[in-house]
């Protein structure tokens, strides 16, 4: 129950731009025409990652549109409007990662037993003719908000978890019922999936015009800024991915669900290499590295598995890695029987845990 608790609370969580009036065409350009908005023509760009959409106003509301910046970067692009009627409008621009144009005045007003509403009055970047919009005015597209770290780690994490959720899918018995819900799209993959979706909200400007003068109500979500960023989101995430660990840990008895699902969320790279052929009564390097992909401090312990006759010096090595891309190594002498096969590949047991969470992987050198 508990598990479920945290899978439902992190649930419950999901772009933008400053303006520049007047300036020269940039590289990346927009053309909207305003009189066709819905309609599959509405909009032009010489820019294949750029996404735009139209949002049709309903019962007294306007239309507006939104662009999308598909790069991780954030960039300057020209937006050309076009099949305008007045002579003088007034231009908004807003968008999940908006808090306004003042940081004291909160642009969402709230209503008790009411969904809230956006104050459009904050997002107002002035008046402009027709020709001036026509002409083109400039839009800087925010790029990613969530920090590289955890977006590798997360791009990792998602398909690793996917595929070891599909071993679960027809479980049902308790464990697997419950490994199922902690990996897939109820819990870690629905995790990033909606991280993803909130940063490309964060990546999306939205951008209206009206008369001059004449009030705004826009459909949707049309200017709400976000209540909580990416950045944030992907930390809340990644303590959360910490307390499943722990629920897995605690509540899951059967070893091979519990093994196998704590190494899909627990990424971590091991390469063994041997750097010179062993020989048989001689003692040979073997070299482990390891790679933390996870956003956690990972500590533990490196042991090569011996066969027969086989010797280590030393028999384990301790290694720490206190986050994402962070490493650590060790070497060992292995001395093989005479008679020993020296093309056998070598194996090793990695005893690591993950902030008090036990986790076993194994790795072996390639030929």
């Amino acid at each position: 129950m508990r598990l479920i608790l945290l899978i439902v609370l992190a649930l419950f969580c999901v772009p933008i731009y400053v303006y520049t009036a007047d300036t020269p065409v940039s590289e990346d350009v927009v053309t909207v025409h305003f009189d066709r908005l819905g309609s599959p023509d509405a909009f032009e760009t010489n820019a294949g990652d750029i996404k735009c959409f139209s949002v049709i106003g309903y019962s007294g509301r306007m239309s507006f549109f939104q662009i999308r910046n598909l790069r991780l970067t954030p960039r300057e692009v020209t937006v050309k409007i076009l099949g305008l009627t007045e002579p003088e409008y007034d231009l908004y621009i807003g968008g999940g990662a908006d808090k306004g144009s003042n940081p004291d005045v909160n642009p969402v007003i709230t209503r008790t037993g009411k969904p809230p509403i956006v104050d459009y009055k904050c997002f107002l970047k002035g008046k402009h003719t027709r020709e001036d919009l026509e002409a083109g005015i400039k839009v800087k597209l925010p790029g990613t908000d969530v920090p590289s770290d955890y977006r590798d780690y997360f791009g990792i994490i998602r398909e690793r978890c996917a595929t070891a959720a599909q071993h679960y899918v027809n479980s049902t018995d308790k464990d697997g019922i419950t490994c199922w819900a902690a990996l897939g799209e109820r819990g870690i993959v629905g995790w990033i999936d909606n991280l993803e979706k909130t940063d490309l909200r964060y990546r999306t400007v939205d951008i209206a015009i009206s008369p001059v003068g004449r009030s705004i109500s826009l459909p949707g979500v049309g200017m709400m800024p976000l209540t909580i960023m990416p950045s944030k989101m992907a930390i809340n995430h990644g303590n959360m991915i910490q307390k499943v660990r722990r629920e897995i840990d605690r509540t899951v008895k059967n070893k091979l669900y519990k093994s196998d699902t704590l190494e899909a969320m627990t990424p971590v790279d091991i390469i063994v290499t041997v750097p010179e052929p062993l020989r048989p009564g001689v003692a040979g390097k073997v070299r482990v590295q390891l790679l933390n992909r996870t956003d956690r401090k990972i500590t533990g312990t490196v042991k090569p598995i011996l066969l027969s006759g086989w010797q280590s010096k030393p028999a384990s090595a301790s290694v720490s890695m206190l986050g994402y891309g962070k490493n650590a190594g060790c070497e060992f002498l292995i001395t093989l029987p005479k008679g020993a096969n020296p093309d056998t590949p070598i194996s090793i047991n990695a005893s690591l845990s993950v902030e008090g969470v036990q986790i076993l992987l194994a790795a072996k050198s390639s030929k």
